[in-house]
């Protein structure tokens, strides 16, 4: 059986997500609640186009997309998006935006 396994931060990547100042992090949160929707779509799929944002932005482009599922993560807690799954398995995990 090949079951993806949770994402863990490296040391680096935690790290650099502890040097992000609030303005970083809701930068992240606004590119990942761009490409939610109101649809189930695959966790990975949406975290892949707000990196394309970054890029795009040419801001925090040294990000890894496991920052960015940990910005999920929060977003979920937060009430922001809702999840099916375990957004730590982002290619079997979807979200969407949350109805409230």
């Amino acid at each position: 059986m090949n079951e993806e396994v949770e994402f863990e931060l490296t040391n680096e990547d935690k790290e650099r997500l502890d040097a992000l100042n609030c303005e970083e992090l809701g930068l992240i949160d606004k590119w990942i609640l761009m490409h939610a929707t109101y649809e189930w779509q695959k966790t990975a799929m949406v975290v892949v186009d707000a990196i394309g944002e970054s890029d795009k932005a040419k801001r925090l482009e040294d990000i890894s997309d496991l920052i960015f599922g940990v910005r999920v993560e929060y977003l979920v807690n937060q009430g922001s998006l809702v999840a099916q799954g375990n957004v730590r398995r982002m290619r079997f995990s979807e979200i969407k935006l949350s109805e409230q």
